[in-house]
């Protein structure tokens, strides 16, 4: 059974950026977190968090709890902010290009964007410290600008919360259901591997 790390950002002390009525990253990061968790479950995936409540993992905690499960993929949830109110949209970002996290972060990107209908702002690659040490492919997912009163005010909606959360959980079995098939084919072509 494949087993997906959920790392909600920020959390307890740390309430990452602030949307202009208040609103922060830390709460909504950890609802479509949980929200992505249970979808996963339904579809027999095994589902480990960093956090399920308004607490601070540091982010070396946050990886080792991934590195210690021996996940097969790290997804971190975050929302953007910029003094720009009127930046807007999704990116996705992986820790280096020709990667399977490259791969992985196409995927969500692509299937959350449809999702929620945001403008697109593509894949990127990052040295955040929770991609680069992870021992598994890993992302970090920033569903949208906070820090606009439009996108704001979507995160305020049940709605929008779930879409977000049905569109990371379609990439990622998407990424599931390419590695199976690849793993399928392997052995076909080589059966004294089995």
């Amino acid at each position: 059974m494949s087993v997906i790390a959920i790392d909600p950002g920020h959390g307890g002390k740390d309430p990452g950026a602030i949307g202009p009525t208040g609103l922060k990253e830390k709460d909504c990061a950890l609802k479509i977190a949980l929200k992505l968790g249970q979808l996963l479950q339904k579809h027999k995936v095994s589902v480990i968090y960093t956090r399920t409540n308004d607490s601070y993992p540091s982010l070396t905690q946050r990886v080792a709890i991934a590195n210690k499960a021996k996940a097969d993929y790290f997804v971190s949830i975050h929302l953007n902010s910029s003094t720009n109110p009127a930046a807007k949209g999704t990116e996705t970002f992986s820790f280096q290009r020709g990667t399977v996290g490259e791969k992985l972060a196409q995927r969500i990107q692509s299937h959350l964007v449809k999702s929620i209908g945001t403008a697109d702002r593509g894949v990127k690659q990052e040295s955040f410290l929770v991609l680069r040490e992870t021992k598994m492919p890993a992302v970090l997912v920033e569903v949208c600008f906070i820090s606009n009163p439009k996108e704001e005010a979507l995160l305020k909606s049940e709605t929008f919360l779930n879409k977000a959360a049905e569109g990371i959980s379609k990439g990622i079995l998407a990424q599931l259901n390419t590695t199976q098939a690849a793993t399928k084919i392997w052995r076909i072509i080589q059966p004294w591997k089995r």
